[in-house]
Formats: structure tokens, C-alpha cells, sequence
């Protein structure tokens, strides 16, 4: 079992996280997306403090200004469930495989 918590446990918390935010996004709870997005932004923020490359800089940057967009309710059409899915489960996964 972990006892500290990796960059692995703060990903798969964040991927968990935007899919909050999306079936809010999806059932037009704004409300339930500003709360999500603010967990998700904090373990982003999280993540920036222990990056250890400026690919994960960038990264998490990226996933930030996505959730930002969802709080201002502009959502952009390029980003969909299926891709956040895909790109956290490689996350979640091994997390599980470690449990």
C-alpha cells in the first residue's frame, strides 16, 4: 500500500475530478462544476509543485485552462468526456495496480 502521496495518486485524483466536472457540465449544474473545478484546479496546483519537467508544466496548464473554461461555462467543443477519459486512465489504472 502507498503511504505518501505521487504524482500518480494526484493524477488519478484529478482525473476523477473532471469527470465530476463533466457529468455536472453535462446536467447543467454549474454549481456542482464550480465546486469540482475548484478540487481539480487545487490538486493541479499541487502537481505544478512537484513537476519535475516543463512537459508537465505544460501539461497541467493545459488541463487548468480547460477547467477554467467549464467554471465560465465555455466549454470548448474540441474537449470531450471520452478524450479525459483516455487520457486519465493509464493514471487510475496503475494507481489500482498499486493498491
Amino acid at each position: 500500500m502507498i503511504n505518501e502521496r505521487t504524482n500518480l495518486f494526484y493524477m488519478a485524483n484529478l482525473g476523477s475530478e473532471f469527470m465530476r466536472v463533466f457529468s455536472a457540465y453535462e446536467k447543467k449544474d454549474m454549481i456542482a462544476v464550480h465546486t469540482a473545478s475548484i478540487r481539480a484546479i487545487a490538486i493541479a496546483d499541487t502537481l505544478l509543485k512537484n513537476k519535475k519537467s516543463n512537459a508537465e508544466e505544460k501539461e497541467i496548464t493545459i488541463l487548468k485552462e480547460i477547467l477554467t473554461n467549464f467554471q465560465n461555462n465555455e466549454l470548448i467543443n474540441s474537449v470531450r468526456k471520452n478524450d479525459i477519459e483516455a487520457y486519465f486512465q493509464p493514471f487510475a489504472l496503475r494507481m489500482m495496480s498499486l493498491l
